[in-house]
């Protein structure tokens, strides 16, 4: 595989893996999916970059990392549960 998609390939499973999870996925969760040589930094960079102007970010928080919504949507948000919240009474 050329190293352009495979990196490409990379960015995506990580991505994946993130989001799919409740809680913060710790580097070295990711570092086994792409593999120990992998620079796993400048892939969060990639990924980060991609989601700038996203209603979501990538966040590093609790010793992990995962997608956040970002604070210019957090009325949105809270909006949006209390109506759920209310439909599932």
């Amino acid at each position: 595989m050329a190293p352009d998609l495979r990196w490409r390939e990379w960015i995506l499973c990580v991505e994946a893996v993130i989001f799919a999870a409740a809680k913060p996925v710790s580097r070295e969760v990711l570092a086994r999916i792409v593999g120990k040589t992998c620079k796993l930094d400048l892939i969060i960079d990639d990924i980060r970059e991609e989601l700038r102007g996203r209603a979501y970010e990538l966040v590093s928080i609790a010793g992990g990392w995962l997608h956040w919504t970002t604070k210019q949507f957090g009325d949105v948000i809270r909006t949006a549960r209390r109506r759920l919240n209310q439909a599932w009474r």
